[in-house]
């Protein structure tokens, strides 16, 4: 048993090696010192200088609201009223090809209306798609600690300076036994080394069992080591409801205070949004919907043009009409759901009273209906005018 026990000279080398590890720290000026608040690049879901893990089942949409909240932090643009701080953003896809990151991202940019050079400034995607790029393997020998391979030490030079590293995923960028304690914590800390290095936020996106993803994850819901979920300060997890709808939940944050669940919605293309967002109101995003359809139909009055007073989706529509007006807002028309938006935005400002239906003689003598904003139908003019019609299907 001697024989197995470290010598005087070991003992020293491993107490050398603690401290080395183990900074004191001065707590002199600690009543008189102000000591800066954690700070986020998007509040409180990212804190900076730590690691958040995003987690959803295959297919939830966790790629694409990692994106979403890249987009953001890149054009520095609120997300759902959380505050965002603007940063250069990287992101490491690992899983999806380019084309198809590429397409989401103009997706996001098209569907939250964001300035494209903004983002496109700021933000920047690598592809590790096609070959072997994970950060970490299994280390060599029996019971071996896991490595950082060759990928992430290139990973560390490639984001230098960078505010928001994202990572889709730990199945690919973490290529050791995810069941290993050890491993799992030592991934983590190779991940917050990059992100205190850069006074950057790292998210790593992972899978979650699909039980815990439809039914609510109880603050626990990722497979594997329980090291995934303590090792972390922030964790994410975006949960399939029995209803089917979707909800961000921040289970954890070590820094603040966690954020109110999300609700979600999902476009016609996959693209997670607020469903305060698609929420017809009395709160600002109804009255922002309101102002911006008054300049249409003042646009719309300016040239002489009629906008028809069916609001029920088709040829001959308001909606498609208001659709050859360059005011009219982007996300009005880009999908079904768009001119459904804008139809419940129309049918409450006739029923406010802010537009009114006024009938009309078209250019063929038949008597049609229009719709006028209210302050304006005194001076309407009483002549036939041309008719501009619907150039899209509904």
């Amino acid at each position: 048993m001697n024989s197995q026990s470290p010598t005087a000279d070991e003992l020293t080398a491993a107490i050398d090696q603690a401290l080395s590890v183990l900074a004191p720290v001065d707590l002199q000026d600690l009543m008189t010192a102000r000591p800066e608040p954690p700070r986020y690049l998007v509040e409180p879901y990212l804190p900076r200088r730590n690691v958040t893990l995003l987690g959803g089942h295959g297919g939830a949409g966790k790629t694409a609201l990692a994106l979403v909240l890249a987009a953001h932090v890149a054009a520095g643009e609120r997300f759902a009223d959380k505050l965002v701080e603007r940063d250069r953003v990287v992101v490491v896809s690992l899983e999806d090809e380019a084309p198809i990151m590429r397409l989401r991202l103009k997706w996001i940019i098209d569907e939250y209306q964001l300035n494209h050079f903004n983002v496109l400034d700021r933000l920047e995607l690598l592809d590790g798609t096609d070959g072997y790029a994970a950060l970490m393997t299994e280390g060599e020998g029996f019971n071996a600690p896991a490595q950082p391979t060759p990928a992430y030490y290139a990973l560390r030079d490639l984001v230098a300076g960078a505010g928001l590293i994202v990572i889709d995923n730990a199945s690919d960028a973490f290529d050791a036994n995810e069941n290993a304690r050890r491993s799992v914590r030592a991934f983590i800390r190779a991940l917050g080394q990059i992100a205190r290095e850069n006074d950057a936020a790292v998210l790593l996106l992972a899978h979650i069992d699909k039980a815990a993803a439809r039914n609510g994850a109880q603050g626990n819901s990722y497979s594997g080591s329980t090291a995934w979920h303590n090792s972390s300060r922030s964790r994410l997890a975006l949960l399939v409801q029995e209803d089917g709808s979707l909800v961000l939940e921040h289970e954890k944050l070590n820094v603040g205070r966690r954020a109110d669940p999300l609700p979600l919605v999902m476009t016609a293309k996959g693209i997670p949004i607020p469903q305060q967002v698609r929420t017809l109101t009395d709160g600002l995003t109804a009255q922002g919907d309101r102002q911006e359809l008054v300049r249409v139909f003042e646009a719309a009055d300016k040239a002489g043009i009629s906008i028809p007073a069916n609001l029920v989706p088709g040829a001959h529509c308001a909606m498609n009409v208001l659709a050859n007006l360059a005011e009219y807002p982007a996300r009005f028309q880009a999908n079904k759901q768009g001119r459904t938006l804008a139809a419940k935005a129309l049918t409450s400002m006739l029923r406010d009273g802010v537009l009114v239906e006024e009938e009309y003689t078209k250019p063929n003598r038949h008597k049609g209906t229009r719709l006028v904003l209210a302050d304006r139908q005194e001076c309407a003019d009483p002549h036939p005018e041309p008719e501009i019609s619907a150039t899209t299907e509904g």
